[in-house]
Protein backbone atom coordinates (compact mmCIF):
# COMPACT_ATOMS: atom_id res chain seq x y z
CA UNK A 1 0.00 0.00 0.00
CA UNK A 2 2.81 2.33 1.22
CA UNK A 3 4.49 1.48 -2.59
CA UNK A 4 1.14 2.67 -4.54
CA UNK A 5 0.99 5.68 -2.23
CA UNK A 6 4.53 6.99 -2.87
CA UNK A 7 4.29 6.24 -7.00
CA UNK A 8 0.64 8.13 -7.09
CA UNK A 9 2.35 11.08 -5.41
CA UNK A 10 5.40 11.18 -7.61
CA UNK A 11 3.17 10.18 -10.65
CA UNK A 12 0.79 13.19 -9.77
CA UNK A 13 3.42 15.93 -8.52
CA UNK A 14 5.04 15.32 -12.25
CA UNK A 15 1.31 15.72 -14.21
CA UNK A 16 0.57 18.83 -12.26
CA UNK A 17 4.35 20.34 -13.30
CA UNK A 18 4.05 19.65 -16.40
CA UNK A 19 0.67 20.70 -17.35
CA UNK A 20 1.27 23.66 -15.29
CA UNK A 21 4.57 24.32 -17.47
CA UNK A 22 2.89 23.74 -20.76
CA UNK A 23 -0.21 26.08 -19.54
CA UNK A 24 1.93 29.08 -18.53
CA UNK A 25 4.20 28.92 -21.82
CA UNK A 26 1.76 27.83 -23.81
CA UNK A 27 2.42 30.61 -26.49
CA UNK A 28 6.57 29.82 -26.82
CA UNK A 29 6.77 27.65 -29.76
CA UNK A 30 9.83 26.10 -27.96
CA UNK A 31 8.00 24.56 -25.48
CA UNK A 32 8.01 21.33 -26.61
CA UNK A 33 7.10 17.49 -25.55
CA UNK A 34 9.83 14.57 -25.75
CA UNK A 35 10.48 10.93 -25.12
CA UNK A 36 13.58 9.06 -24.49
CA UNK A 37 15.05 6.19 -24.22
CA UNK A 38 18.22 5.24 -22.33
CA UNK A 39 20.14 2.24 -21.25
CA UNK A 40 23.23 2.64 -18.31
CA UNK A 41 25.13 1.07 -15.69
CA UNK A 42 24.57 2.05 -12.18
CA UNK A 43 27.40 1.47 -9.27
CA UNK A 44 25.68 0.11 -6.14
CA UNK A 45 27.85 1.17 -3.31
CA UNK A 46 27.45 -1.10 -0.27
CA UNK A 47 27.90 0.04 3.39
CA UNK A 48 29.02 -2.80 4.82
CA UNK A 49 32.27 -4.39 4.50
CA UNK A 50 32.47 -7.82 2.42
CA UNK A 51 29.27 -6.94 0.20
CA UNK A 52 29.44 -6.07 -3.45
CA UNK A 53 26.87 -5.78 -5.96
CA UNK A 54 26.81 -7.12 -9.76
CA UNK A 55 24.10 -5.05 -11.61
CA UNK A 56 23.06 -5.48 -15.16
CA UNK A 57 23.12 -2.61 -17.66
CA UNK A 58 19.22 -0.67 -16.90
CA UNK A 59 16.63 0.34 -19.03
CA UNK A 60 15.17 3.52 -18.75
CA UNK A 61 11.87 5.96 -20.72
CA UNK A 62 11.25 8.92 -20.09
CA UNK A 63 8.75 11.66 -21.08
CA UNK A 64 8.50 15.18 -19.82
CA UNK A 65 8.23 18.86 -22.01
CA UNK A 66 11.78 21.01 -22.30
CA UNK A 67 12.50 24.30 -23.42
CA UNK A 68 15.40 25.46 -25.86
CA UNK A 69 16.64 28.50 -25.13
CA UNK A 70 19.74 29.33 -28.12
CA UNK A 71 22.54 31.72 -26.21
CA UNK A 72 24.13 32.54 -29.21
CA UNK A 73 25.06 30.89 -32.56
CA UNK A 74 27.14 27.99 -30.82
CA UNK A 75 25.58 27.41 -27.30
CA UNK A 76 21.78 26.10 -26.88
CA UNK A 77 20.62 25.46 -23.48
CA UNK A 78 17.92 23.32 -22.57
CA UNK A 79 15.93 23.07 -19.37
CA UNK A 80 13.79 19.80 -18.65
CA UNK A 81 11.34 18.19 -16.45
CA UNK A 82 10.48 14.86 -16.88
CA UNK A 83 9.35 11.64 -15.29
CA UNK A 84 11.25 8.64 -16.01
CA UNK A 85 11.32 5.32 -15.31
CA UNK A 86 14.07 2.28 -15.11
CA UNK A 87 14.87 -1.21 -13.73
CA UNK A 88 17.90 -3.40 -13.45
CA UNK A 89 18.62 -6.57 -11.47
CA UNK A 90 21.48 -7.84 -9.51
CA UNK A 91 23.18 -10.24 -7.59
CA UNK A 92 24.26 -8.97 -4.11
CA UNK A 93 26.93 -11.28 -2.51
CA UNK A 94 29.96 -11.47 0.15
CA UNK A 95 33.47 -11.12 -0.47
CA UNK A 96 34.53 -11.49 3.16
CA UNK A 97 35.34 -14.55 5.15
CA UNK A 98 33.92 -12.94 8.55
CA UNK A 99 30.23 -12.22 6.41
CA UNK A 100 27.90 -15.68 6.31
CA UNK A 101 27.37 -16.65 2.60
CA UNK A 102 25.09 -14.36 0.42
CA UNK A 103 24.13 -15.15 -2.89
CA UNK A 104 20.92 -12.97 -3.54
CA UNK A 105 19.19 -11.57 -6.51
CA UNK A 106 17.27 -8.88 -6.83
CA UNK A 107 15.90 -5.83 -8.82
CA UNK A 108 15.89 -2.15 -8.48
CA UNK A 109 13.13 -0.12 -9.59
CA UNK A 110 13.49 3.60 -9.67
CA UNK A 111 10.49 5.92 -10.56
CA UNK A 112 11.19 9.43 -10.66
CA UNK A 113 10.59 13.19 -10.97
CA UNK A 114 13.85 14.83 -13.25
CA UNK A 115 14.79 18.42 -13.26
CA UNK A 116 17.56 18.75 -15.82
CA UNK A 117 19.47 21.89 -17.26
CA UNK A 118 21.84 20.96 -20.14
CA UNK A 119 24.58 23.12 -22.18
CA UNK A 120 25.38 22.00 -25.46
CA UNK A 121 28.17 23.68 -28.00
CA UNK A 122 26.71 23.51 -31.60
CA UNK A 123 28.58 24.11 -34.73
CA UNK A 124 32.04 22.49 -32.93
CA UNK A 125 32.69 20.41 -35.68
CA UNK A 126 32.66 20.64 -39.93
CA UNK A 127 31.61 18.02 -42.83
CA UNK A 128 30.77 14.61 -41.89
CA UNK A 129 31.08 15.36 -37.78
CA UNK A 130 28.72 18.45 -38.21
CA UNK A 131 25.66 16.92 -36.32
CA UNK A 132 28.33 15.93 -33.50
CA UNK A 133 28.04 18.31 -30.49
CA UNK A 134 29.70 17.73 -26.88
CA UNK A 135 26.89 18.55 -23.85
CA UNK A 136 26.96 18.79 -20.44
CA UNK A 137 23.65 18.55 -17.80
CA UNK A 138 23.19 18.89 -14.42
CA UNK A 139 19.53 16.63 -12.82
CA UNK A 140 18.10 16.87 -9.45
CA UNK A 141 15.15 14.54 -8.84
CA UNK A 142 12.92 12.72 -6.21
CA UNK A 143 12.97 9.33 -6.32
CA UNK A 144 10.66 6.81 -5.64
CA UNK A 145 13.20 3.55 -5.38
CA UNK A 146 12.08 -0.19 -4.71
CA UNK A 147 14.38 -2.67 -3.88
CA UNK A 148 13.54 -6.41 -4.00
CA UNK A 149 15.87 -9.34 -3.18
CA UNK A 150 14.61 -12.80 -1.94
CA UNK A 151 14.92 -11.33 2.01
CA UNK A 152 12.09 -8.75 1.89
CA UNK A 153 11.70 -5.21 0.29
CA UNK A 154 12.47 -1.89 0.42
CA UNK A 155 10.54 1.11 -0.46
CA UNK A 156 11.81 4.61 -0.19
CA UNK A 157 11.27 8.11 -1.83
CA UNK A 158 14.75 9.40 -1.85
CA UNK A 159 16.35 12.44 -3.46
CA UNK A 160 19.33 12.17 -5.76
CA UNK A 161 21.21 14.32 -8.55
CA UNK A 162 23.48 13.79 -11.59
CA UNK A 163 26.09 15.46 -14.00
CA UNK A 164 26.53 13.89 -17.17
CA UNK A 165 28.71 14.62 -20.32
CA UNK A 166 28.66 13.22 -23.53
CA UNK A 167 28.71 13.60 -27.34
CA UNK A 168 24.87 14.26 -28.72
CA UNK A 169 24.35 13.41 -32.73
CA UNK A 170 21.29 14.54 -34.76
CA UNK A 171 19.99 12.33 -36.05
CA UNK A 172 16.71 13.86 -37.81
CA UNK A 173 15.84 17.27 -37.04
CA UNK A 174 13.66 16.17 -33.82
CA UNK A 175 15.50 13.64 -33.01
CA UNK A 176 19.16 12.77 -31.24
CA UNK A 177 21.26 9.92 -29.86
CA UNK A 178 23.92 10.72 -27.37
CA UNK A 179 26.24 8.70 -25.35
CA UNK A 180 27.75 10.17 -22.22
CA UNK A 181 29.38 9.03 -18.88
CA UNK A 182 28.49 10.66 -15.25
CA UNK A 183 28.76 10.93 -11.92
CA UNK A 184 25.10 10.58 -9.73
CA UNK A 185 24.20 10.35 -5.82
CA UNK A 186 21.30 9.49 -4.05
CA UNK A 187 20.27 9.47 -0.68
CA UNK A 188 21.12 6.37 1.01
CA UNK A 189 18.24 3.08 0.68
CA UNK A 190 19.19 0.51 3.19
CA UNK A 191 17.89 -2.97 3.07
CA UNK A 192 18.32 -5.93 5.64
CA UNK A 193 19.09 -8.57 3.68
CA UNK A 194 19.60 -12.51 5.48
CA UNK A 195 22.79 -12.12 7.11
CA UNK A 196 21.47 -8.49 8.70
CA UNK A 197 24.23 -6.65 6.95
CA UNK A 198 23.13 -3.21 5.82
CA UNK A 199 23.70 -1.67 2.48
CA UNK A 200 23.44 1.40 0.84
CA UNK A 201 23.47 3.78 -2.43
Amino acid sequence: MKNNTSQTTIITFALISLLTINNTYAEQSNIYPFVSLGLGNTLIAPQSEGIEFNADYRPSISMGLANDWQLDENWLLTTSVALSYSSTDFEQYSNSFTINNINNQGQLKELGLWATTKVKRENLFSGALNGMSPFISVSIAAIDANYQTGAGQTDKIIPGYKITTGLEFELTSKSTFSIGVGYSDFDELSVLPNNQAVAGF
